[in-house]
C-alpha cells in the first residue's frame, strides 16, 4: 500500500469513511451513519461500526476496501475484498512513515536551496510554509455552546493558525447523544493515536493541513464530533462531515475479523 493513499484513508477514516452494509446478523454493534460533502458539492453517505475495542469503516465501491482498527493492538487492517488480501499497519509503521515523510521534506528543502532566488521565491509562494519552516499547530477555542446539529446540541470549536481558520468541530456530549461513552472507546483510542501521529508530522509539513490535531483540540472523552469542517488556505470549506444517526444494529461477527485465507501484504514505506 502506498503511503500517500494510506494518509488519505486515515483522514477519511477518522472523520467519516464511506460504507457498504454488513449482512448475516450475529452480534450487536453501534452504527454511525453520516454524510460527507466535498468542495464540489458531492455528497457521500457513510457508516462506521463500533464493537468493544474495534472500529470498522467499509468502502462501498467496485474495489471494496475495509479499514478495521483494533484499539487493543493499536493496529489498522486495510482489507481488500476484491484481491482477497489485507495490509497491517502498526504503531511502528506509523512512526516509520512519519520519519520518512519528514526526511523527504528535508531533502526537498535542501534541493530548493540550489535553485535561483527567483525560483525559490515562486515555489515558496505557491507551497506556503511547507518549504518555509515549521507549520504552527492550530489553536482551538470554544466559540459557541448549544449549536443545533440535527437533533443534538453541540459545542462549536474553531481551530486557527496564523490568524486563519483551519477547521470547525461540533462536539455533542454522550449525554446529549443518549449514548454510553464505553461504546465509543475504540473511536477515542483511534483519535488519541492519530493525534499523536499527526502532531509529529506537522513540522515542515504545512501543505498537508493537519489542523484538526492542534492545541486545545477537544478529545473524545466527553463526546464526539457530530459535524466537522475543514478549510483550505483560501478559507474555503473543502470537506463537511455530519452524523445523521447513531443506532444499535445486528451485524455479522465476521465484520470485525480478518477474513480467512486472505493474504497479508506488507505496507510499502518508500
Amino acid at each position: 500500500m502506498k503511503t500517500t493513499l494510506f494518509l488519505h484513508m486515515l483522514w477519511a477514516f477518522l472523520l467519516s469513511g464511506t460504507a457498504a452494509t454488513a449482512t448475516y446478523a450475529q452480534t450487536e454493534a453501534l452504527v454511525i451513519t453520516s454524510t460527507t460533502l466535498d468542495s464540489k458539492g458531492k455528497s457521500t453517505s457513510s457508516k462506521a461500526y463500533l464493537k468493544d475495542d474495534k472500529m470498522v469503516v467499509e468502502t462501498g465501491s467496485k474495489k471494496q476496501q475495509t479499514v478495521l482498527f483494533d484499539a487493543g493492538k493499536e493496529t489498522f487492517f486495510v482489507i481488500n475484498s476484491e484481491k482477497k488480501e489485507y495490509t497491517e499497519i502498526t504503531r511502528e509503521d506509523l512512526e516509520a512513515l512519519s520519519s520518512m515523510m519528514q526526511q523527504q521534506m528535508a531533502n526537498l528543502n535542501q534541493q530548493l536551496k540550489l535553485l535561483p532566488e527567483s525560483q525559490r521565491a515562486m515555489i515558496k509562494e505557491k507551497m506556503g510554509a511547507a518549504f518555509g519552516g515549521e507549520q504552527k499547530d492550530a489553536e482551538y477555542t470554544l466559540e459557541e455552546k448549544g449549536v443545533q446539529v440535527k437533533e443534538w446540541k453541540a459545542n462549536k470549536y474553531v481551530g486557527t493558525a496564523d490568524g486563519k481558520k483551519q477547521s470547525e468541530i461540533y462536539i455533542a456530549s454522550f449525554n446529549e447523544l443518549g449514548q454510553n461513552p464505553e461504546d465509543f472507546k475504540a473511536m477515542g483510542s483511534l483519535f488519541d493515536l492519530m493525534k499523536e501521529y499527526m502532531q509529529g508530522m506537522t513540522k515542515n509539513m504545512a501543505s498537508m493541513n493537519l489542523g484538526f490535531f492542534g492545541q486545545g483540540m477537544p478529545d473524545y472523552k466527553e463526546g464526539i464530533p457530530v459535524k466537522s469542517i475543514t478549510y483550505n488556505a483560501q478559507q474555503e470549506p473543502v470537506s463537511t462531515s455530519t452524523i445523521e444517526s447513531i443506532s444499535e444494529e445486528e451485524v455479522d461477527k465476521k465484520l470485525f475479523t480478518i477474513p480467512e485465507n486472505f493474504k497479508k501484504q506488507k505496507m510499502a514505506i518508500n
